[in-house]
């Protein structure tokens, strides 16, 4: 897809808030295969907190530093159009510091004249009138939004958003799986396994700036992430007692701030069967990743992303939710049953329905099928308007 003068479009993704996150390199796989599809041809810039990462991970695509804002205004000036998402966008439960960030990008492209899509945009909790005033001025801005849940479509109107707000899904969901089997032989893993996706919870204080991290076995927990942590080791030990699968801990967001490889080596510490589980410790593209996740007969996640990679394999799961967005999600797929709240969670229900899952396995994986095939469609739908406005533009 080219201009009348036979040059390439030129687009701009800025989405995700760190390329170490698997779900923010899945998102930006999913972005990109779905451009292939509606603009190929097109020239990709992405925004990066790692840009030679994202260059290694995702071939043929310009990356830049994000925080480098001399070199975002430059780029800025010579787009055709930047695609603002997907993930979860808007929000400052991390940081006040996200959302501030977050209308930066906005302002200097809106200063460059350049249209500015709200792609498959995900939102949660935004506090202060200050921050909800100006963010809704800037989403008011945007050519158009599309959004991946009907939770953010909501979260957004009760911003006082008017302009029309279509709902479509995340892009990891368009994503075709590698062969994953390398992945068991690299790693050790069992031929039968039950994957755990786990996270830290409840350290975030809506500060100025992100609470540094520290390794979970140096930082205290709070009483309710000890109970999450003893939840998931027994958990553990009870899908390799009672059902003889081994168990592989998945770091969805490994090291930068979050850490997730040492919430898994917590867990382990706390089972009596640890010699049973061990921790991924490669760092694979998102379809290898998926691929792997395919060949799982249950997931347990606490990452959204972990859920949205089982739904692409059609892998029964569930999810310990801490923000609507994994709500959200499980109503897309029509298995809110299998969600909880990470701030009450009921443990042994917990286990009886991952007993269900894996008892009536096939009908959940057909049931998922055809889940996954629906919100795949509807995830292209957000390229088919970017594809417009360039168009129109």
């Amino acid at each position: 897809m080219r201009k009348e003068n036979g040059k390439p479009y030129h687009i701009l993704i800025a989405g995700g808030d760190s390329w170490f996150s698997q779900g923010d390199n899945a998102i930006l796989a999913g972005t990109l295969q779905i451009l292939s599809g509606e603009m190929p041809g097109s020239e990709i810039t992405v925004l990066s907190d790692r840009p030679d990462v994202t260059r290694r991970f995702h071939t043929g695509v310009h990356a830049i530093y994000r925080r480098d804002l001399a070199a975002v205004w430059t780029a800025m000036g010579k787009l055709d159009l930047v695609l603002w998402g997907g993930g979860q966008l808007i929000q400052n439960i991390s940081s006040q510091a996200f959302i501030l960030f977050q209308l930066t990008l906005l302002s200097i492209a809106y200063a460059q004249h350049v249209p500015v899509m709200g792609f498959a945009l995900g939102a949660a909790e935004l506090r202060g009138r200050l921050w909800r005033t100006l963010t809704r001025r800037a989403i008011e801005r945007l050519t158009a939004i599309t959004v991946r849940d009907m939770g953010t479509q909501q979260a957004l109107m009760d911003l006082g958003v008017r302009k029309p707000i279509e709902v479509t899904a995340d892009p990891a969901l368009v994503l075709e799986p590698d062969d994953g089997e390398q992945v068991l032989m690299n790693e050790a893993i069992p031929s039968r396994f039950a994957i755990i996706a786990p996270r830290r919870w409840f350290h975030y204080r809506h500060t100025l700036f992100p609470i540094a991290s520290r390794p979970a076995s140096d930082q205290p927990q709070s009483g309710k992430f000890e109970a999450v942590l003893d939840g998931l080791a027994q958990t553990a030990d009870w899908l390799i007692e009672g059902h003889g699968l081994g168990v592989l801990f998945v770091p969805m967001y490994p090291g930068a701030t979050q850490h997730d490889e040492f919430v898994c080596q917590e867990i382990r510490r706390r089972m009596h069967h640890s010699s049973h589980s061990l921790v991924l410790q490669g760092s694979y593209t998102p379809q290898v990743l998926l691929g792997l996740f395919g060949m799982a007969q249950v997931v347990v996640g606490l990452r959204l992303h972990s859920a949205i990679l089982s739904t692409c394999g059609a892998v029964p799961s569930m999810i310990v939710y801490n923000q609507l967005k994994g709500l959200s999600f499980f109503e897309q797929i029509d298995m809110r049953k299998f969600a909880f709240p990470i701030d009450n969670v009921d443990w042994p229900e917990l286990r009886s329905s991952l007993a269900r899952l894996l008892e009536d396995r096939p009908l959940y994986v057909e049931k998922l099928r055809d889940r996954r095939d629906r919100l795949a469609a509807a995830a292209r739908l957000s390229g088919r308007i970017a594809h417009d406005i360039l168009l129109e533009n």
